[in-house]
């Protein structure tokens, strides 16, 4: 119930939650080749 009310909350914005988790990403992936 909480994360509903989290995540409808008009400030909360789920972009800027889940940068840091792509960001993140981006780095394990250009150190492997492709």
């Amino acid at each position: 119930m909480a994360a509903y009310r989290f995540f409808d909350n008009d400030s909360v914005d789920w972009q800027a939650i889940m940068a840091p988790h792509w960001q993140q990403t981006q780095q394990r992936m250009a150190a492997l080749p492709v």
